[in-house]
């Protein structure tokens, strides 16, 4: 019965992700590498890359990103990579920080 009710919450999980199609929850990729934190993206400031929507911090951000998107994209298509490297797909957390506290991996 657990291991039903785990399988129909990753399912709902990934499903409400590809729904939107929002990229790392709003925040903006290339923060990650220019400010070394996550940054949330602002909705004035999007780019589409491979189906997904991305959000920006800055127009710069978005230019930079749009230059070269294989540079910034997540790797595994934006899902954990433990999950993957395990066989299945499970949604990131795209803040380092709030995963730190929990026994649960986080995505790249």
């Amino acid at each position: 019965m657990k291991t039903l009710l785990a399988a129909a919450l990753l399912v709902l999980a990934c499903t409400a992700q590809a729904q939107d199609n929002l990229a790392l929850k709003g925040y903006d990729p290339v923060a990650y590498f220019t400010e070394k934190k996550p940054v949330p993206g602002k909705p004035e400031f999007t780019a589409r890359h491979e189906g997904a929507t991305y959000r920006f911090a800055s127009a710069a951000n978005r230019d930079a990103f749009a230059a070269a998107p294989g540079k910034y994209a997540p790797q595994y298509g934006g899902y954990c990579a433990f999950g993957m490297a395990s066989g299945y797909k499970a949604p990131i957390e795209p803040n380092p920080c709030a995963a730190a506290g929990r026994a649960t991996s986080r995505g790249s």
